[in-house]
């Protein structure tokens, strides 16, 4: 996925939102986060759940890999798929 996101460059803005810790059952903690970004070294946005609301992001969005792409005027969801694999083929759809 990283390979392709020059070519989205100009009509996406790609967050990842990190929500497990060390284990599924705990919740991503700042040095969770930190390790993250530093280990993968992500070009874009990864954000984390507040310490007073772990999961959160996965009880409102999905499970693990849940990919939305929404229109950034609307903030309407044009597509939600099970990975970003699959999103990135609408995505390349779009104009």
């Amino acid at each position: 996925m990283v390979s392709k996101l020059p070519q989205f460059a100009d009509k996406a803005v790609f967050v990842n939102v990190l929500v497990e810790g060390k284990t599924p059952a705990k919740p991503a903690l700042k040095a969770d986060l930190d390790s993250w970004i530093k280990e993968l070294s992500v070009p874009f946005t990864v954000v984390t759940d507040v310490a007073e609301a772990p999961f959160a992001a996965k009880k409102a969005w999905g499970v693990r890999e849940t990919t939305y792409v929404l229109d950034r005027a609307t903030m309407k969801i044009l597509v939600r798929k099970a990975n970003a694999a699959l999103a990135l083929k609408e995505l390349e759809k779009l104009p």
